[in-house]
């Protein structure tokens, strides 16, 4: 159940739960390579341990939970998915796309540095989001893509993604090694700029019987936290017969 939550969630855009999707949200024309997994399952594993050691990340707190079978685009893209989830500091989980014909990862964009940037730059940003992450805890709300005992649950930025400083926090962690005290100390420097363009915030967890009153002080509580778009998926939906108990809506908070 873990797994597949998790996977729904890291499928999540804007709210929206694709289904099929896949990490570029194009549609799947061809599939058929049976074996595919196993006969390359050593090596795929041992790329995706390499590429965490060239980001100066534990291999040992990996988890390669699932690789998926090779897909073909309409434009012409070949690729297949890994599906990992990392419990070292900062734990995060993703989905790795892979080269089919030679087996390595793509990592043109070195989103794991955008992973580990994004986590910790919102542990920064943790006693703002202390209240409402509190208050999910308590009414048993869980957080199936972080660690049960994470300090950061619940919160999400892609922050990391955008244009004016994507270039410097890659360069950034580069020049440190991958030293995560340094990168932490970079990170509060730059606190301010890094806020400013932090519009959109997403919140999200599960909890199957969430009742109108929970979903009610949830909404009162986000209301009060710092300026920003925050779309919450918080609580239940079954997409098959419409059914949901939570909150899922975009709340602007100015």
């Amino acid at each position: 159940m873990k797994n597949a939550i998790t996977i729904l969630l890291l499928c999540m855009i804007g709210g929206v739960a694709l289904m099929g999707c896949s990490g570029t949200g194009r549609s799947i024309v061809e599939a058929n390579h049976s074996n595919f997994i196993e006969e390359n399952r050593e090596e795929i594993e041992r790329n995706v341990k390499q590429l965490f050691n060239q980001y100066h990340l534990d291999e040992n707190a990996l988890i390669i939970e699932k690789i998926g079978e090779p897909k073909k685009y309409p434009n012409g893209d070949y690729e297949f998915l890994i599906y990992i989830e990392y419990q070292g500091t900062p734990s995060f989980s993703d989905v790795l796309i892979g080269n089919p014909d030679t087996l390595t990862i793509v990592d043109q964009e070195e989103q794991l540095i955008l992973n580990v940037f994004n986590r910790l730059y919102m542990e920064e940003r943790y006693n703002e989001y202390k209240p409402v992450i509190d208050y999910l805890s308590e009414i048993g709300v869980t957080d199936p893509a972080n660690l049960a005992n994470a300090k950061m649950k619940y919160f999400r930025t892609s922050v990391g993604i955008s244009n004016e400083i994507n270039q410097n926090i890659r360069k950034t962690y580069k020049e440190v090694n991958g030293d995560q005290e340094k990168f932490r100390a970079y990170i509060k420097e730059n606190r301010k700029t890094f806020d400013s363009l932090t519009s959109t915030i997403d919140i999200t967890g599960f909890k199957e019987n969430m009742s109108e009153e929970e979903s009610a002080q949830l909404v009162e509580k986000v209301k009060a936290l710092p300026p920003a778009i925050y779309n919450i998926g918080v609580g239940y939906q079954d997409f098959s017969t419409d059914k949901q108990a939570g909150v899922f809506e975009i709340i602007t908070v100015e």
